[in-house]
């Protein structure tokens, strides 16, 4: 029997490595500047790519939108890039009123592909320079969906200043809901790790470091009191509906928008792009 459920595992892990190198060459995980020049060109409006350098970290970025308009980043989940928010960044509606920016997170895109940086402090701070280019009298809104939005709460943590409200969409907030698989770990191992593409190592690796990173984060979250959009679905598969409490419980000193849905799973940004769009606009309006 255990013969029988070893190689059962064994199995299961092949597939998933042969379905991981198929899911790399598919899916777009790593969008070049031409691709998205490309993309912005057929919707009609230009988007502007560049790179900036923090700590020795190279860092790439889009932008659109008049830059003295509010400023609005849009922070991707594991894995992922920027060119998850192409739709936002190309959406007339939300650039006329809004400078827009998205970033490709450290390790992902064209921000030091493939060398994993599980910190989410360190990650905040990759981040933190972008707050610079807003040139409004209203302060940045940040976007944050799946493991983005730890991410962007860690940065109106450690820069309460500087961050004016946030969109926390699907976000892993809470140490103990994290949500672990038994390929987590194998995945992790030499024997398998360098079969398994890097855009998938470096969310595996974020993925075992995410409980303890967020139980850093818990004697901070009284330090957030600027408007929280928080949205997130009862079906969502992937980042249990539960840290919903626990957001109740820590956001004690922000003035929070629960906006939940009982049939919402988690994929928002493209199954439910609205709930975000419009509180953008919200948040653009009020801050």
């Amino acid at each position: 029997m255990l013969k029988k459920i070893l190689k059962i595992k064994v199995i299961s892990i092949l597939i998933l490595i042969i379905l991981s190198q198929v899911m790399a060459s598919c899916l777009q995980l790593r969008t070049s500047n031409k691709k998205f020049a490309k993309y912005f060109k057929e919707k009609k409006c230009t988007v502007k790519m560049d790179t900036y350098q923090v700590d020795g970290q190279t860092m790439r970025y889009a932008e659109i939108g008049d830059e003295n308009l509010p400023l609005v980043i849009f922070v991707h989940g594991a894995p992922g890039e920027l060119g998850n928010y192409q739709a936002f960044l190309a959406d007339s509606s939300l650039y006329t009123k809004a400078h827009l920016i998205a970033v490709d997170r450290a390790g992902y895109g064209y921000s030091g592909f493939g060398k994993s940086v599980p910190s989410i402090e360190q990650q905040a701070r990759y981040i933190q320079p972008l707050l610079a280019k807003n040139k409004s009298a209203k302060k940045p809104i940040l976007v944050g969906h799946s493991y983005g939005g730890p991410i962007i709460a860690r940065m109106a943590m450690d820069f309460p200043e500087q961050i004016g409200g946030l969109i926390l969409a699907a976000p892993a907030l809470d140490p103990e809901q994290e949500k672990y698989f038994w390929v987590n770990k194998p995945v992790s191992w030499w024997a398998f790790r360098w079969l398994v593409p890097r855009v998938f190592r470096v969310a595996n690796d974020e993925k075992l470091a995410h409980a303890d990173e967020l139980t850093l984060m818990l004697p901070h979250w009284d330090k957030i009191n600027i408007p929280i959009t928080y949205i997130h679905g009862e079906a969502d598969g992937l980042v249990p509906y539960g840290n919903t409490d626990f957001a109740k419980k820590v956001l004690t000193n922000a003035a929070v928008d629960f906006v939940l849905e009982k049939e919402m799973g988690h994929l928002i940004a493209w199954k439910r792009p609205e709930l975000i769009h419009d509180a953008v606009l919200k948040h653009v309006e009020r801050n």
